[in-house]
């Protein structure tokens, strides 16, 4: 069955390059709508994108909102640098909180801490810019968890659309969480130019630092809004968008250990190639699957020819009749 589903898989990778470009573009097509349908990838993506909306609305309006909110025209870099030395050091940190509390729980903990210190700082008042340095490193420590925990979540995401589908389609699932990303920061500065020009930005082009014009008050309210009160709203969004997508984390740990499901047909292939060794006891009436330091005795039916040591013949079937797992070999006994 693993033998058929490759040759499968390669009939459909010749008929693709067969059809010349066409033929590619409708296979991605494919591809892409079974993505989509795939609702842990599909959430995530949205996440994704969420998370690219706040970056790109903090970076394209806080020099902005120091400038003309703040009145501190000469130290909006050292802001920026500050988030930014913040989510630097985060990240180390994060690897090691995932272990202990997991990856939607950091996730859960980095945006809401971002959410509430946004909210305070929707209320500073001009001429308050120290209050803003002192809790600029502080948001990009927390950012830093949506950068270390969306990322690690992709892989996951990618591993259980192949365990769902039967197919790796890594390169179009990863084009799509970066093309989202993509799309969501070129949205957030579009919308931020036309905001500000609907409100009566003045361009400060030729003027110095000490002749700036000054902005009027909806162009000042909007400037806040964006930078302060946007993020935090899809802090919350990015939250509860999470939730509903399932933790792999765990549940991967154990059967990165497994090859197969008690009941379950397996791919005499797939076993072959995610595990390092593959050997067929007798005439193919049991198998020992090697990972790591895990083995696990598989008591199979034979529907092909006899097995031998490496893997199995490709039009071979495996139907496990009984699972069981030890650490070492010697346990067999």
């Amino acid at each position: 069955e693993g033998g058929g589903k490759k040759g499968e898989g390669e009939g459909e990778s010749s008929a693709g390059s067969g059809g010349g470009f066409l033929g590619g573009v409708v296979r991605f097509l494919q591809i892409w709508w079974s993505a989509i349908r795939f609702k842990d990838f599909s959430l995530l993506a949205l996440a994704w994108s969420c998370a690219n909306i706040a970056i790109a609305l903090i970076t394209s309006n806080l020099i902005l909102y120091i400038k003309y909110y703040l009145q501190e025209p000469n130290n909006g870099t050292i802001v920026v640098m500050l988030l930014q030395a913040g989510i630097a050091v985060s990240l180390p940190v994060w690897a090691v909180i995932i272990k202990f509390i997991g990856k939607k729980k950091s996730l859960f903990v980095g945006s809401m801490a971002i959410a509430a210190a946004f909210t305070g700082l929707y209320f500073l008042q001009p001429g308050q810019l120290m209050i803003l340095m002192i809790v600029m490193p502080f948001v990009g420590i927390f950012a830093g968890s949506l950068y270390i925990c969306l990322s690690s979540m992709q892989p996951d995401c990618v591993e259980a659309y192949y365990l769902k589908n039967g197919a790796r389609h890594e390169g179009v699932l990863y084009s799509l969480f970066l093309l989202g990303g993509k799309i969501g920061s070129a949205l957030s500065q579009a919308g931020s130019s036309y905001v500000l020009a609907a409100t009566g930005y003045e361009s400060a082009k030729g003027a110095s630092k000490d002749d700036l014009p000054t902005q009027n008050e909806a162009t000042q309210e909007a400037l806040r809004a964006m930078i302060f009160l946007g993020p935090a709203a899809l802090m919350v969004v990015i939250c509860f968008v999470v939730f509903f997508i399932k933790d792999y984390q765990k549940e991967f740990a154990t059967k990165r250990r497994q090859t197969i499901v008690s009941g379950e047909e397996v791919l005499g292939d797939d076993v072959a190639n995610s595990y390092r060794r593959f050997t067929t006891l007798g005439s193919g009436t049991a198998a020992i699957v090697e990972s790591r330091n895990t083995f696990a005795y598989l008591s199979m039916h034979d529907e092909g020819d006899s097995g031998e040591e490496g893997a199995p013949d490709s039009g071979r079937k495996a139907k496990a009749k009984s699972v069981r797992f030890a650490p070492t070999r010697t346990s067999w006994k």
